[in-house]
């Protein structure tokens, strides 16, 4: 789960930029909306290239979770990842 700090945030577009499944957009007020998350694969891209900390994801869900899954009970891997 992607969760922000409002206050932290600079409005600059990046966590938007840097989403490799574009689940990230900036909306009329310039702060970011995750309008996609069931696509979201929680890699963490935003959060790391937030240059104001203001993106925070989940540890131990998304991409990661999704592999385990697909080689422990055969499930397909639904992050675009496998």
């Amino acid at each position: 789960m992607i969760t922000y700090e409002r206050d932290k945030c600079i409005k600059c577009g990046t966590c938007a930029d840097v989403c490799p499944r574009l689940t990230i957009e900036i909306c009329d007020d310039g702060y970011p909306a995750q309008v996609r998350p069931h696509d979201c694969m929680e890699c963490g891209a935003c959060a790391v290239n937030c240059p104001g900390g203001a993106v925070h994801v989940a540890a131990g869900v998304g991409c990661f979770s999704a592999l385990v899954n697909e080689t422990l009970f055969g499930k397909r891997a639904g992050c675009g990842c496998g």
